[in-house]
């Protein structure tokens, strides 16, 4: 039976106890920024649609933190933190841990941590997925170029570490994503379903709107970078023609404002199955209250996370752990089969998409 190759890697940073993880006496920190942006037009991935993107309303970047925990001199653990504005995480890492690998021999590639904000407005990473003009960059051609920027990213990131640096965490909250799926009175569930009419009944599932985050700090007390986790991908102009990093770029834009323009901002996409940020109720009232603030809607939704950013850090700048801090990052690879469908089943979900497919096509009407 095929098996499918599962990477799983856990980091926990805790500021306080947590089993038998060795603490350190002493944190090496070290932060980079690049952008991922190309300098010609290229299409961008997340719609059925082909969109060539020819310019640039928010620039997608990489952001890293890397992190070593020490005692008497002596590495306990560490983790390299990659932040990318990307749809995903996909057909690169490979080749990305290859070339960080013969540049940083002694490192071990597996801990270089990677994740994407899912943005819908960033570079296509797929190669036949859409038709390319012959003026755009095509995947492959892209893909190079990330992995050469993202290996930068890495190496210097991890050669700019230093002694004596510190942690903190705080949770804000912001509301940002909103469940996407609405329930009818026939008990079918509609995606971006229609919420002013008879038959809605309620939203499908739940929201998050807690915002967790974690502050790394030189030896000085001065803030170095954020990592902020938000349970909502950043698709509010997933439907846009310019390369963006959607809500993030804001985000950015605001928390250096306030904190310093040399912090850097680490875009963590929480757990957020079926989430978007896009408003599906109360729209009028959302949409009086932006405009009375002179705000789009990326603004709009920025000042919300760096307000959540503000309460977390207005607790975690009292509490800076420099030492005794433990840091364990795990890393697993896992073989899972995969799960076969007997017929009955495959004639059963047959049914029902079918019958998903008539009731959407109702509420729609």
């Amino acid at each position: 039976m095929k098996l499918h190759l599962l990477s799983l890697s856990f980091l926990v940073f805790s500021c306080g106890p947590f089993g038998n993880v060795s603490l350190a006496s002493e944190l090496w920190i070290g932060t980079g920024t690049v952008s991922i942006t190309p300098d010609k037009p290229v299409a961008l991935a997340g719609q059925t649609v082909t969109r060539i993107a020819r310019e640039v309303s928010g620039p997608c970047m990489a952001t890293a933190v890397a992190i070593e925990s020490r005692q008497d001199n002596k590495t306990l653990d560490y983790a390299i933190l990659v932040s990318c504005d990307l749809i995903g995480i996909r057909g690169f890492e490979g080749r990305l841990r290859e070339r960080v690998a013969k540049r940083l021999p002694d490192l071990d590639v597996k801990k270089v941590l990677l994740n994407a904000t899912h943005t819908h407005t960033a570079p296509v990473l797929q190669e036949g997925k859409y038709d390319i003009p012959p003026d755009a960059m095509r995947a492959t051609e892209y893909i190079e170029f990330l992995v050469d920027r993202v290996c930068d990213l890495v190496v210097k990131t991890w050669q700019s570490r230093r002694p004596g640096g510190g942690v903190s965490w705080g949770l804000g909250h912001a509301v940002v994503g909103n469940h996407r799926r609405m329930v009818y009175a026939d008990g079918s569930a509609v995606m971006y379903g229609k919420t002013n009419i008879d038959t809605f009944r309620r939203v499908e599932g739940r929201e998050d709107h807690g915002v967790e985050v974690l502050f790394f700090w030189d030896k000085n007390k001065r803030l170095l970078a954020v990592a902020v986790n938000v349970a909502c991908p950043s698709q509010e102009v997933g439907m846009g023609k310019a390369v963006s990093a959607d809500f993030w770029h804001e985000v950015r834009l605001g928390l250096r404002k306030k904190y310093g323009k040399n912090v850097q901002v680490l875009a963590w996409t929480g757990a957020s199955g079926d989430q978007s940020p896009k408003l599906l109720w109360r729209t009028e009232a959302e949409e009086r209250m932006r405009k009375g603030r002179g705000l789009t809607r990326l603004e709009e939704i920025a000042r919300r996370i760096v307000h959540a950013v503000d309460e977390a850090h207005e607790v975690a700048k009292k509490d800076i752990r420099f030492t005794n801090v433990p840091l364990a990052h795990v890393v697993k690879e896992i073989d899972l089969p995969p799960r076969m469908l007997t017929d009955k089943e495959y004639a059963k979900m047959k049914a029902e998409y079918e019958k998903l497919v008539k009731a959407n096509s109702t509420n729609r009407a």
